[in-house]
Formats: C-alpha cells, structure tokens, sequence
C-alpha cells in the first residue's frame, strides 16, 4: 500500500466514525423529539405530575444543557447561553420523606424559560455539535461522549413516561411512534392463568456470578456507567423464587384487606409515610371510591369489595383493574417488601436477581444478553405475565423486561470503583443506603441500556416507577425438588 492510500484510507475510517457519532446523536434526538414536539401538547411542559420531580419544562432543556455541557467542556467550546446551561444542568431527587433533603443540583428559576426560548437554545446546541471539525474533535478526545449522552437521554425519556402516565388527559395526543398497544388479560389462556394464579415456584441452585463488567471501556462501545465497573465475582446460595412476578390482580387481596394500615407488614418508616400521605393502593391504580374518611384496614375492607372499583392507568387510557389482573404490578420497593412478607416470602438480593436473569454460572463477559421479554419500546406498555412464553434457564418467567426487577440491595460501589471524570456524581450522590437496585428493564427502557452489567436505582419509597417483583425464599443448601 502507498503513503497515499495509507492516508486515504485513515480519513474515510475517520469519516466513518465521525458519521457514526452523528448517527448516535440524532438517533437520541429523534426519541426525545418524538415525545416533546409530537406526544407532549405545549401547555402541559409547566405541569409538574409528580411533586418530586421537576416540570416537563425542565427536561425539554435539560436533555440539550447536558449534552452541551458534556461536550463543551471536553473540547473547550465557548458558552453561548451561560444562563440555560445553569439552570438545566441537573435535575432533582429529593428525599422521599423530607423533601427538602436534597443532592446539590443548580437554583432553579422562579419562572421558567418559554418552549421557544428552550427550542433556540436546543436547536443552537444540536448546530454546534454537528459541525464537521467538532465532530471530528470529538471522534479524537471523547469519542465515548455520544454514548454517554445518549444513555442519559433513553433514561430520562423513561422518566418522561412515568410522569406522563399520571396525567388524566394523557391520551390526547396519541401513541409514540405508533408502537401498538399491549395486550390485556384476554390475550392469555386459561390454562396459563390457572397456572399464574397458582402462584408456582422453581428452585435455583446456588452458584456465582459475575456483577459488572471487565473495566475495559477503551473503545467508545463498551461505554458504561461508573456503577457497572469493576467485574465483581459474587457467591450466590441456593434459594426458590416464585415462576412468575407478582400480577395486579395477586396485589389486589393484598389491597383488598387493608393492607396498607396492617403494622405487622411494615417497617415503622414505611407505614408511617402510607399514612401521612393517605396511600391505600399502588400509584397507577385509580379507586372509584372515596378513601379520605378511612382509617382503618377494617373500614378500607369493608367498602373495597371488587376490582371493579378501580381503574388502571395505561400509557393511552385508564382501563379497568380486572382488564389488568394479570399485568406485572408497578410498586415500590416498600410496597413489594410489605407484600411479601405477608406471602411469607422476601425479595431477591442483586446477585440472585442477576444469576436468574444471565445464569451462566462462571461469567466474566456480556455474552448472556437479555431474554426475550417486553423492553425497547416493543409495545406502548406492559404486557400480561406469561406473555412471553420463553423462561429462563432456571425456569422463572418474564425475568427481563415489562418492569425494573426489585431488589433488596441497597446501592454500592463494587471494590474497585472510581468514579466516571465526566459525570463524577452520577452514581456517588446515591450510596445512601436509601436508594435501591433495580435490574433489567421495563416497556420503556431503551434497548441500548438492555446489557447486563446495567443497574439502575431508586428510593425504598418512590412509587412511581415502572417496576416489578419476584418473591424469593430461603432453602437449606441440600433441598431438592
């Protein structure tokens, strides 16, 4: 080869790379765009769904301040718009039970900036970064910087979606993407709803696995968060865990019998905030009576006597809870933990919810992808239990997808850990034995984070998230079928 094809060669692997990053870039904007500019109607960005969290508004521009912060400061760009990369630099999770406890994030304006104000600062931030010489210095000096970006836009898109799915008029702009709408309980056979509601368990045999992933990470598609490195090798026990999650319909006697005021179920922190914020039921579920005068688990029994007397909220429409008995019930870590002491059970911990999901049992490698199971946006919301008809190896149904799996383990660093230089408080502001780790993915979770070292996390308390459960149990190491 001569010098000159040598050189040749070198720029078109560059412009292939570079084009690579663009792609990467766009593909995350067209998703996000397709909420805020097509399923979001601009009179609702200043409505705030969920106390905890901010205004659409917020993430219209947080989604472009971020990626512009990102870049900017890694290749040395100039500010245009100092005001806007404040205020949208960093969003909130502020302590379920005192709100006012808060991780640092900027002062936010009394009034916020106008959709068209935002939309400039959007469009400006997208311009810069598609210009030929910062791409190109972005493929040299950060490369992994769109993936990066990217993830943090697929998570936040999730975040979207939860706070939309409370909203009563949600409906009127349509589905995303025209992705179809799930089906409900008429989808499954009786013979699987028998054997659903016969609450099944398998034994899993105990073993190791491997959390994490090799701290590699030199090419720009092994990114990954600060929390997924070093490889952790983990003992794991031998235990049973029920075949199918948790459904509505199984949480609903739960519900039925007041069990949101039954002490015995609960720690004190838990009930005490069930109390003070008058909770009797999971956060999608809709009751059509009146819950404000009770205050007792016998006076919430004596009038809540079907699932008829709630509606569920889907991403489109509220349906009835009995269209929805046999979908995953979305409810917090609290809420599961409650549940399943009263079932005599417990939740799984990481390592065994990692081992059912990837079951290789001496792993030090991705190669164990997700199973087939309802993520990526296949279908506009969760799908029945069962639906997917293709069980682990260990024989536990819908291990992968149509909710975040709960688990018991508070959030920690694996030995070893060093936090990412570009975002160095992602994941550090949360090792606060209040924030839990949930695994594998939901309806809404982009496929991109669908690896298996990825861990996600929230509070014991946060209701409002896209997540399911299994119930574990305890063996001797010996026990057999």
């Amino acid at each position: 080869m001569t010098e000159g094809n040598g050189l040749q060669g070198t720029l078109k692997h560059r412009e292939q790379h570079t084009a690579d990053l663009k792609s990467i870039l766009q593909s995350a904007w067209s998703k996000s765009d397709a909420f805020f500019e097509s399923l979001l109607s601009e009179s609702w960005l200043e409505r705030r769904p969920i106390s905890l969290r901010n205004p659409f508004i917020f993430y219209y521009g947080h989604l472009a301040a971020f990626t512009w912060n990102q870049v900017r400061k890694q290749l040395g760009l100039e500010q245009f718009e100092p005001v806007f990369d404040y205020i949208f630099e960093r969003g909130v999770d502020p302590d379920v039970d005192d709100p006012t406890k808060c991780h640092s994030h900027p002062e936010f304006p009394d009034t916020w900036p106008s959709k068209s104000q935002v939309y400039d600062y959007k469009q400006k931030v997208r311009s810069i970064l598609l210009e030929p010489s910062v791409l190109s210095h972005m493929q040299k000096k950060c490369p992994h910087i769109a993936y990066l970006v990217y993830e943090h836009e697929m998570m936040h898109l999730e975040t979207l979606f939860y706070m939309l799915i409370r909203m009563d008029d949600r409906g009127a702009n349509g589905s995303f993407l025209n992705i179809p709408t799930p089906p409900l309980v008429e989808s499954l056979s009786l013979e699987t709803r028998k054997e659903i509601d016969s609450e099944p368990s398998v034994l899993v045999q105990g073993g190791y696995c491997y959390l994490g992933r090799e701290d590699g990470g030199k090419k720009e598609e092994e990114f990954g968060w600060d929390i997924e490195f070093p490889s952790y090798r983990v003992s794991v026990k031998t235990f049973r865990m029920h075949k199918f999650p948790v459904t509505i319909g199984q949480f609903y006697e739960f519900v039925r019998i007041g069990g949101y005021r039954l002490p015995e179920y609960w720690n004190e922190e838990d009930i005490k905030y069930m109390k003070n914020e008058n909770i009797w039921f999971p956060s999608l579920w809709k009751c059509l009576f009146s819950v404000d005068q009770l205050r007792s688990a016998e006076e919430f029994e004596n009038v809540c006597v079907s699932p008829a007397q709630f509606l569920y909220r889907m991403p489109l429409e509220d349906v009835s809870l009995e269209e929805a008995l046999y979908l995953p019930v979305y409810v917090s870590l609290a809420e599961a933990e409650a549940y399943a002491k009263w079932k005599g059970k417990r939740l799984p911990k990481e390592e065994e919810m990692h081992y059912v999901m990837f079951p290789s049992l001496s792993r030090n490698k991705d190669e164990d992808g997700p199973a087939l199971g309802n993520y990526g946006f296949q279908y506009y919301g969760p799908v029945p239990v069962g639906w997917f008809q293709h069980p682990s190896p260990c024989g536990v149904m819908d291990v992968y997808g149509n909710g975040w799996e709960l688990t018991s383990t508070p959030l920690y660093p694996f030995p070893g850990y060093q936090p990412m230089s570009e975002y160095p408080n992602y994941s550090a502001d949360f090792f606060d034995n209040n924030h839990f780790v949930v695994l594998g993915a939901s309806w809404a979770t982009d496929e991109r984070l669908c690896r298996p070292s990825f861990r996600n996390w929230y509070q014991r308390k946060y209701r409002y998230v896209f997540s399911k459960f299994h119930l574990v149990e305890d063996i001797r190491e010996n026990a057999t079928d």
